[in-house]
């Protein structure tokens, strides 16, 4: 998705942002109702963990198919199919080695169609060829259409988070400064899907505020590298100046070495040889990894 305005990326110019964000997708979705379920399918192209998120947000989850093994119920959801895969709750569990529902339902092979071959950082997709719809996999990384369902006896949204590999990286990267816990992801995000991440299940986007002396910044050495990943600072256009987005801090640590920023600009951290890490200017619309952060 397109960054429509990049001017206040703090509590209300995120909800705006957001709802701005989310009436485009709404706009072009396609919708059955099926075992008393509703199916939406959304033509804009994201990533299975954004995706997951939007469904989260205005639905109950990414599609659940695991009840739908009547021939009538599978025909309805052909409506919502083309050549081109949509991304549905069917992923790749690192914990169990299998493939497992977002929605947390018990999975068990479908009787319409075989699985595809499943592995690390591999999600789901639903396609048709002529009449049949059948199941594919791609990287959860890869941006593609998704189909969200409603069901009314759940609600909106779950709390269930998936133990999803995005890529093949392994665990996590994190290091202890201080209080603060700070916690590398791999998986490449915008500036603002980075934010929302590590606001459901952190602090926030990684604010470096208090980290100053020689031992905290050798420290955060250890999870930077030469990929610019995405830390809390960004250009707010309506003050004209930089901010952190968890708002614990003013101060910028002068050996962050900040270039010139402007609006629709966001921070990347990055570390060179056996430099302290230091800051880059990056569209935030870019897709990079990030910086999450625990603590007060």
């Amino acid at each position: 998705i397109q960054p429509l305005a990049w001017k206040l990326p703090y509590a209300s110019g995120i909800l705006q942002l957001l709802s701005v964000t989310s009436s485009v997708c709404l706009a072009s979705a396609l919708q059955l109702t099926s075992e008393g379920k509703t199916f939406w399918r959304v033509e804009q192209e994201l990533r299975w963990s954004e995706a997951l998120d939007y469904c989260r947000q205005h639905h109950t989850d990414l599609a659940d198919l695991q009840s739908m093994n009547s021939w009538s119920s599978i025909k309805a959801l052909y409506s919502l199919t083309s050549s081109t895969g949509a991304w549905i709750g069917l992923f790749f569990d690192v914990q169990t080695r299998g493939p497992r529902w977002s929605s947390g339902s018990i999975f068990s092979i479908p009787v319409w169609t075989s699985m595809p071959s499943l592995e690390e950082g591999l999600c789901v997709t639903l396609y048709s060829i002529t009449l049949l719809v059948s199941l594919g996999a791609a990287s959860c990384t890869a941006q593609k259409p998704f189909i969200c369902y409603y069901d009314p006896a759940v609600g909106l949204g779950t709390v269930l988070q998936p133990a999803v590999s995005l890529t093949t990286s392994g665990k996590p990267v994190e290091v202890q400064i201080g209080r603060l816990t700070f916690k590398r992801f791999d998986q490449d995000r915008t500036w603002l899907a980075a934010l929302q991440y590590c606001r459901r299940y952190y602090t926030d986007l990684a604010d470096l505020h208090s980290v100053t002396d020689k031992a905290d910044k050798e420290a955060l050495k250890s999870i930077a590298s030469k990929t610019e990943a995405w830390i809390g600072l960004y250009f707010n256009a309506a003050s004209g100046s930089l901010r952190w987005s968890s708002d614990a801090g003013t101060s910028i640590p002068a050996w962050l070495k900040v270039p010139q920023f402007g609006p629709g600009l966001c921070a990347g951290l990055a570390s060179y040889w056996s430099f302290f890490p230091r800051v880059s200017s990056v569209d935030c619309s870019s897709l990079k990894p990030f910086i999450c952060f625990n603590g007060a």
